[in-house]
């Protein structure tokens, strides 16, 4: 079990191998260009999720994008570039 008081940085790695995701992290290492499509993809669709959003009467628009890439990027999950 993880102690979140202990270790404030979290790697999605250990995550995944503890949650018994361990495909995914077996796809990082096997095929990157998989990988970097599946981040990509996953940017993609919650940044479109997140632009329909309505806020009081506002929207976020294509900045909805822009958002999601930087969630993915502080949880951990950058494209191997």
């Amino acid at each position: 079990m993880l102690n979140l008081a202990q270790d404030r940085h979290i790697c999605w790695r250990c995550l995944c191998h503890e949650k018994g995701m361990g495909s995914l992290h077996s796809l990082h290492q096997s095929s990157p260009v998989a990988f970097d499509l599946l981040v990509y993809s996953w940017v993609i669709l919650v940044g479109i999720g997140l632009a329909n959003v309505r806020m009081a009467g506002v929207k976020l628009g294509i900045a909805g994008v822009l958002f999601a890439g930087l969630l993915t990027a502080h949880l951990g999950l950058p494209p191997n570039v």
